[in-house]
């Protein structure tokens, strides 16, 4: 909601905002410590997930940070 209002107050040069794309938003969840190779497995594919919005993140900060 804050980058919708900064976005109408701020324009930039050829009034273009772009729009934030939700992703899904996935935890771990008790039930898959039934069985440990699932467990690891969802873990594992948790952190890969947390790993391309962190580097995502820091492209963003970086193009910012250049201009």
């Amino acid at each position: 909601m804050l980058v919708k209002l900064s976005g109408m107050i701020i324009r930039g040069k050829d009034d273009e905002v772009e729009e934030e794309v939700k992703e899904p938003v996935l935890q771990l969840d008790e039930r898959v410590l039934l069985s440990p190779a699932f467990a690891v497995q969802t873990a594992n594919n948790e952190v890969a997930r947390m790993g391309e919005i962190a580097l995502k993140s820091l492209k963003c900060g970086y193009e910012c940070h250049q201009q």
